[in-house]
Formats: structure tokens, C-alpha cells, sequence
């Protein structure tokens, strides 16, 4: 069988495999490819790849090949809804996945997340992750699972993004340190948070540059905060409209240059916005020295505000549209400006 002289197809270069390789669905592919011989085969396992599940049928289908090819994806994520769709009165078991077979997982995102679920995310199974997202927990709030991935004493090595952290009470008096994470997404309960504590909190990760923040609801305090950090770029929702002193004392800790910032929801009612408030934001912002982009968006403001002299309080002010939601009838307030010219309006601003 050694003197047998390779067919046409072998005689491809290795490039020219891989992008033939390139058409396939990869679980496809590995069905179709593998096993030819030594070459193809070390041609496959090459190849890194991404897989999504939407469905716990989708688990079921893969399962064999997330069994034997798990080593080769590095980029999971796992969208399946606690509902299969918007009719259903009922809800799905959302079985966790076996983690250990995606040893160079490098980046992971997951809408429901159960405490099993956290219980897989170890050094062990994803010695190699560098991206974590949640959209939803489905664990206690109080047990805190989070902290054993962004505290743990054996930390993460590679874990410079976490997204989806929830936070239902800030303890400020821990002062258990990550130097590895660069980027976090927060989201606070719906009792109200100090913009000191959350510094605090924030100051646990003394290499943060990127935070992307949602709170319902701040807690008036006079206090400045001691606080620097090294963010640049700052995503900041706030529904309550009453928090402008807060947002400053986030701004002031941080050397800012790109910031996103959304006040009030179109689905929340904390009555209208008017021209004082719109005054103050202004002096904030046209304070903030080290801003090079804002994209703003306000809710619920009063229509008896004259736009073309709000335009005139701030430079970032100046291409200030309204826009009204087509499906709550809601208008919003929204900007979108670099080095306070007037840009085109981009509503998916930079951020991790």
C-alpha cells in the first residue's frame, strides 16, 4: 500500500485544504474529512472554530462532536432561552454544558446561567479563557458565584473581559484585588447604589480601562471620592434621572475619552426631564477635559425644552436629535459627537 501513488486531490497544497476546509460547517467537516488519512486529519485539528447553541436539540446534535472536537473551538456560546419562543407558557430545562472538553476555550457567553453551569468554569476546564459573558443568572443572587471567577486566588490568566456581573450589595470592605481583568460589565439590583461604593468595588480591578455600567438607581451622597482609576472608556446607563452628581463623580475618578451614556429607559416612568437638569449635564461634560467622543441618549424629556438653546450649552450638545420610539410612543434625546463636531449618529458605540 506504500507504493501506491497519492491521488490528484493530494497533491493540494496545505493552504489550498483549508480553504476548501473554509466552506464546510465544521461539524460537517469533521464528519466528512477525518480519517482519510495522517495529512487531512492533522489539517483538521488545525482549524480553530466557534459553535453556537440555540436549543437544547442543538446539544443533543453536537453532542458527539463537542465530545470529540471540543479541543478546537474557542469561542462557545450558549443562547438558549429559558422559553423555546414568545408563545410558550412553560419553562425549558436548561441542561448545563460539559465544559471539559473545551480546553482552549478563549471565549465563552452565556444567557443562562445555572450554578452547575458556574461550577465548570475552572482553571482546569478553561485554563485558556479570556472573555466571559452572562446575560441572565439563575442561581440565588445572595450565594455570589461570580466573585469565585473574579476573585479566586488561583485567578484566571488569561481573563481580561467579564460581562453580565451582577451585583445585588457592594462589600466595601473587602479588598480582594484582580490585576488581570481590563474590561467588566455591571449591573446593579434595583436598590439604590452609591457611585462611592461602586468605585470602590471598581477599584478591585486597579488595570480596569473599559466598564460598562448599568444602575437603576443611585444614592444621593455629597461625599467626593478618593478613587482614580485608569478607565478610558466608560458605558453608563442610568435609569434613575436624578443622579447627574453621581455620573460626575464616576467621570472625575476616571480619565474618560470615550463615553456612552444613556439617563432614564423607555420602558420606566420617572417623570420628565427638564431644562435644569439638561443645564447640569452639561457643566459636567464640558468639564470633563479628557473627552474625545460622547454618544448620549436621554428619555422622558419635557417638550417644553427649546432644543436650539440646549445646543448651545455644550459643544458635545450640538448635533442633539429627537427621536421617538415607534413602540412605546416615547421621544429620546440622543447625540453623537467626536471632539465636539457633528457626526453622523452611530447607535452601537465601540466597546467591548
Amino acid at each position: 500500500m506504500n507504493n501506491v501513488p497519492p491521488s490528484t486531490i493530494e497533491h493540494l497544497s496545505n493552504e489550498i485544504f483549508l480553504m476548501i476546509f473554509s466552506y464546510f460547517f465544521h461539524p460537517e467537516l469533521c464528519k466528512a474529512w477525518t480519517g482519510l488519512n495522517f495529512r487531512i486529519d492533522c489539517l483538521v485539528r488545525s482549524i480553530r472554530t466557534c459553535l453556537h447553541i440555540s436549543y437544547n436539540s442543538d446539544l443533543r446534535k453536537y453532542a458527539d462532536y463537542m465530545r470529540n472536537w471540543g479541543d478546537m473551538i474557542i469561542s462557545l456560546g450558549d443562547y438558549r432561552d429559558d422559553f423555546e419562543n414568545e408563545f410558550d407558557d412553560y419553562a425549558i430545562y436548561i441542561k448545563p454544558i460539559d465544559l471539559r472538553p473545551f480546553i482552549n476555550l478563549r471565549k465563552f457567553t452565556q444567557k443562562h446561567i445555572t450554578r452547575k453551569g458556574f461550577n465548570q468554569i475552572t482553571l482546569i476546564n478553561l485554563p485558556y479563557l479570556e472573555r466571559f459573558h452572562i446575560s441572565n443568572y439563575d442561581v440565588g443572587y445572595s450565594c455570589r458565584p461570580i466573585d469565585s471567577i473574579l476573585f479566586n486566588q488561583n485567578q484566571f490568566p488569561c481573563l481580561v473581559s467579564v460581562t453580565g456581573v451582577f451585583i445585588e450589595d457592594i462589600d466595601e470592605k473587602d479588598t480582594t484585588t484582580n490585576s488581570i481583568i481590563h474590561h467588566i460589565g455591571i449591573t446593579t439590583s434595583h436598590s439604590s447604589t452609591s457611585a462611592t461604593a461602586l468605585l470602590k468595588f471598581i477599584n478591585r480591578f486597579p488595570n480596569l480601562v473599559s466598564l460598562r455600567c448599568k444602575v437603576d438607581q443611585f444614592t444621593a451622597t455629597s461625599e467626593p471620592s478618593s478613587v482614580l482609576t485608569k478607565i478610558h472608556k466608560m458605558r453608563l446607563q442610568v435609569v434613575d434621572k436624578d443622579a447627574f452628581h453621581q455620573i460626575e463623580v464616576l467621570l472625575k475618578s476616571s480619565p474618560v475619552t470615550r463615553i456612552y451614556l444613556e439617563i432614564g429607559a423607555a420602558r420606566y416612568w420617572h417623570g420628565y426631564l427638564e431644562a435644569n437638569a439638561l443645564v447640569r449635564l452639561a457643566q459636567i461634560l464640558n468639564t470633563c477635559q479628557s473627552l474625545t467622543h460622547v454618544d448620549l441618549r436621554i428619555w422622558n424629556v419635557s417638550d417644553k425644552i427649546n432644543i436650539e438653546e440646549i445646543r448651545q450649552l455644550s459643544r458635545w450638545f450640538v448635533p442633539l436629535n429627537i427621536n421617538r420610539d415607534i413602540t412605546t410612543r416615547k421621544s429620546s434625546w440622543e447625540t453623537c459627537a467626536s471632539q465636539g463636531l457633528n457626526g453622523r449618529y452611530s447607535w452601537e458605540p465601540d466597546f467591548d
